[in-house]
């Protein structure tokens, strides 16, 4: 027995040491990089939830104020990132951040909640297929073979699930290129029909729509709805993972977080602003998606609907394949770092690619087609912390670097300056009272979310303990930061 566990004792050090010096190709171009923060961003809920934002704000005014709102607010966060990208670009992402500033517990938490809400919000996605496909024929979901919590669960609601997660493990199996090529077409296409349906909504729509402009008190509606915002004007930090496999420089990877950013704010306040010109905001709740009924009632005709479902079901391919991006890039690089099973660090010989970390993530997601997507939500509304946890990290961690590498004469410039930072420890604590403080519009439901949320928080804790190895030189440097230089 003796000779066989020292094998084994061999094999599994070789494996582990084989995961810590893994690396990954840099074939992904400058926009490739800003079409995979795009991605992460422009999903579904400019269609489905912009009926909701005026609702809570009484008033299309209102959320537009709150869209301003938020923009200020995510702005140093934002800028966090870019500072950040170009210190470590990692497939760690936050990990690799947090570990450097505060440890390997902080780098772990940061990295689990990063894996937890792309994996929900993945889920979440294959579902919202069905829906996008409902609005073009209604009977994909009206023949069914069982309901979960209401919701029907049927063939063909399974299949186009399955048919999508197929796709897109196939596609990140053969390579990042393949995959950030698809991410690019789908950005680029994205952002073409949408703009011809928002040209046709600002020219045969009106703006008697937005009567009347306010039904609740601004700070109350500009609040309610400034609670609900950010977590739509979110995925822009999937580029963290990929910076990694960037082909251009580090400098080049953080650079495209703000323009990302930037692009999709600006495609959801004007798509907000088309929903709002095409019906009236009072009606709008009473349409399942307001932008193609819309669209439609002005046209006399169903094409234009049609093409915008088209439109957002693109857009949820794209939200899909940039979310299971960052997933096996995060789970590639925590289990290159010793956080996680060494095996889900293997890298394909030939492809390139964390292939076992994409067919482990592809498993998971199996479970999606099978649920019914009101089993889910509270999953992602619990999951939705973590991008405070994500966000949060990535400041506070570029904070703590600056002042340590200030004290040995390196320097990380502050975009904005004190004003700016000062914002970002504000927006922190905006984003945790609108998650935890039980009054606020978009707190988490007690006690079930609460409870989902600690649940998460515990399974990660125990991840933590049984982690597979260490990696003690990790976080230790800030790779192209060098003495005296600057970002």
């Amino acid at each position: 027995m003796g000779p066989r566990v020292n094998e084994a004792q061999l094999a599994e050090t070789q494996l582990v040491k084989d995961a810590r010096d893994a690396q990954l190709r840099k074939t992904i171009p400058f926009f490739g990089l800003v079409a995979l923060g795009l991605g992460g961003i422009w999903g579904n809920s400019w269609l489905l939830v912009a009926s909701a934002w005026m609702d809570v704000g009484g008033g299309v005014i209102n959320a537009l104020i709150a869209w301003g709102l938020v923009f200020l607010l995510e702005l140093p966060l934002v800028l966090a990132y870019r500072q950040a990208v170009p210190l470590f670009p990692k497939a760690e992402g936050e990990m690799s951040y947090a570990e450097a500033a505060f440890g390997k517990l902080a780098g772990f938490i940061a990295g689990w909640f990063g894996i937890l809400v792309n994996l929900i919000i993945c889920g979440y996605e294959v579902l919202a297929l069905v829906r996008m496909t409902e609005f073009l024929e209604p009977r994909v979901t009206q023949i069914y073979w069982y309901k979960v919590m209401g919701w029907p669960v049927g063939i063909i609601t399974i299949l186009l699930g399955l048919a999508l997660i197929a796709f897109i493990t196939v596609l990140h199996y053969r390579g990042v290129k393949v995959s950030s090529g698809f991410q690019t077409f789908t950005s680029v296409t994205l952002m073409v029909l949408t703009g011809i349906c928002i040209v046709i909504a600002f020219c045969l729509g009106s703006f008697e729509n937005f009567k009347p402009l306010f039904t609740k008190p601004v700070w109350a509606g500009v609040i309610g709805v400034a609670c609900m915002l950010p977590f739509s004007l979110a995925g822009w930090e999937t580029i963290a993972k990929g910076a990694e496999e960037a082909a251009d420089s580090s400098s080049n990877s953080g650079r495209s977080v703000p323009i990302a950013w930037t692009i999709g704010w600006l495609a959801y306040v004007l798509s907000f602003v088309a929903t709002a010109l095409v019906m009236p905001w009072t009606q709008a709740g009473e349409a399942s998606i307001p932008f193609a009924t819309g669209l439609n009632n002005l046209t006399g005709g169903t094409y234009l609907g049609i093409l915008l479902i088209v439109t957002a079901l693109i857009g949820v391919v794209g939200v899909y394949n940039a979310l299971f991006y960052a997933v096996t890039r995060q789970m590639f690089g925590m289990a290159r770092h010793g956080m996680l099973p060494a095996w889900l660090a293997k890298v394909h010989p030939k492809y390139g690619t964390p292939h076992n970390a994409v067919l482990f993530t592809s498993a998971i997601m199996l479970i999606a087609p099978f649920v019914g997507r009101k089993l889910l939500i509270p999953f992602v509304d619990a999951a939705s912390f973590a991008y405070i946890i994500l966000w949060g990290a990535t400041f506070l961690s570029v904070e703590v670097l600056r002042r340590r590498y200030r004290a040995e004469g390196r320097i990380i410039p502050a975009t904005g300056g004190l004003p700016m930072r000062l914002l970002g420890y504000v927006s922190i604590l905006f984003f945790l009272v609108a998650m935890l403080y039980p009054k606020s519009p978009g707190s988490l439901v007690w006690p079930l979310e609460h409870l989902i949320l600690g649940g998460l928080v515990l399974l990660g804790l125990v991840l933590y303990a049984f982690r597979s190895g260490r990696d003690e030189q990790a976080g230790s440097a800030a790779p192209g930061l060098g003495v005296g230089g600057r970002v």
